[in-house]
């Protein structure tokens, strides 16, 4: 029963990161990087947001 309630905790988290990577990389929620959080809302705007190509 153990291992059970172990996978079930995973795979609710293993999905919530990928909904969340999802949404990151189609550019739908907010940047998890202190300095987009600690930036002032014009500095926000004018943020290059892309992904570094490499």
């Amino acid at each position: 029963m153990g291992n059970v309630i172990g996978t079930l905790i995973l795979g609710v988290i293993a999905s919530a990161c990928f909904v969340i990577s999802n949404l990151r990389f189609n550019e739908k929620v907010f940047l998890f990087n202190n300095a987009y959080i600690y930036a002032s809302k014009q500095e926000r705007e004018e943020m290059d947001k892309k992904y570094y190509e490499v």
